[in-house]
């Protein structure tokens, strides 16, 4: 479930926890910001796509502020509904602030949209390490953060944190699987604006003892499965997500990490990781 990294004394409004649109405008000066009547909107890039899209709120455009982009032609356009805003309300706090809701309320949009592109939102915690971006993966409250941290502590200097929960994956057509920093960072706000080539998956099970393993493809597609995003699990979203799913699987060594949550656990799966490169040269 998604959670509200920001607090706001403006109560929602509506019932359901939907506020109403702000008419409140930005001053015009702001140069990444376009005025259109009582609405505004801003222009992003990430995973090599540029994108318009109409804000309702003032104070959205700051959780995109290292993602705008000024000029460019837009990929597509985006804007959230009302009906987009209450479905968004079901998957925060009650008192997470309107504009909060709308980041949500995008997200969900986004990784429908996405899959159009031959991409995809990936719930995992994304990091470079040697020239090649891991993914540890799994669902939320297992330790992808606690993971991620530990790497930063135990390896500092020799790796550059992508993206701390949603990372784009873009299935290219000749070349390989490049992992790209998203606007959407986690509750920590874990990441940057950078991407790297996909070198491996971690798929990460809380676990008394620390282990970790090859995970066979056949038993990988599930578990993967569960961690690509989209909306509504429908036969038009898997005709676009199942395509990628199968060219995912077997581009990259997947593992499967149990552990305790410890630093152990993470030198473990350095040392695999190491153990491989080493056997099997980029």
């Amino acid at each position: 479930m998604a959670t509200c990294s920001a607090t706001s004394e403006r109560q929602l409004t509506r019932q359901g926890g939907v506020p109403p649109p702000c008419r409140i405008l930005l001053p015009l000066q702001t140069p990444h910001l376009y005025h259109r009547g009582e609405e505004f909107s801003i222009i992003i890039s990430f995973s090599g796509l540029t994108f318009e899209i109409q804000l309702r709120y003032p104070g959205t455009e700051r959780y995109f502020s290292d993602f705008l982009a000024v000029g460019g032609s837009p990929t597509a356009h985006l804007q959230v509904t009302q009906e987009d805003l209450q479905r968004a309300s079901c998957y925060c706090p009650s008192d997470a602030p309107p504009e909060f809701l709308e980041t949500v309320a995008l997200r969900r949009r986004f990784a429908d949209l996405l899959l159009s592109y031959s991409r995809c939102l990936f719930h995992s915690a994304a990091f470079a390490f040697q020239g090649k971006a891991y993914l540890l993966a799994a669902p939320s409250g297992v330790g992808k953060t606690t993971q991620l941290n530990l790497w930063w502590q135990l390896y500092p200097g020799e790796i550059t944190i992508i993206n701390g929960d949603k990372p784009a994956l873009q299935f290219q057509d000749n070349g390989p699987i490049l992992v790209h920093a998203t606007p959407w960072r986690g509750k920590e706000a874990l990441g940057g604006t950078g991407s790297a080539p996909l070198g491996g998956i971690v798929y990460l099970r809380q676990s008394q003892t620390d282990r970790c393993l090859p995970l066979p493809a056949a038993s990988a597609i599930l578990p993967l499965l569960g961690q690509c995003f989209c909306t509504d699990r429908t036969e038009a979203h898997y005709r676009l997500l199942l395509p990628l799913l199968k060219r995912l699987v077997p581009a990259a060594p997947i593992w499967l990490l149990e552990n305790r949550g410890g630093p152990e656990s993470t030198r473990l799966c350095h040392d695999h990781i190491l153990e491989r490169k080493e056997r099997i040269p980029c």
